[in-house]
């Protein structure tokens, strides 16, 4: 059964938009409602956000995984050395 909630409908829609599940039309038809409705525009804008925010602070993250490899690595070897 659809969730009569046009909030629902519009999270739906912006995640399917922002992970480029659409085909043309349907990508067409949410710009174009973009567009028109500014509660749409609201739920696309902090999707994005949302989604950018987890990009920058979750997955930009490699430095640290380097020295955690690093550091794996020094204790090996000194393991091996005893």
């Amino acid at each position: 059964m659809r969730n009569p909630d046009p909030n629902h409908e519009y999270h739906r829609m912006a995640n399917m938009f922002l992970e480029q599940q659409l085909d043309e039309n349907e990508t067409q038809n949410v710009m174009h409602q973009a567009e028109q409705n500014p509660e749409f525009q609201r739920v696309l804008r902090n999707e994005k956000n949302f989604r950018d925010l987890i990009k920058k602070n979750v997955v930009d993250r490699t430095h640290a995984s380097g020295k955690i490899l690093e550091n794996i690595r020094t204790r090996i070897s000194e393991d091996n050395i005893r």
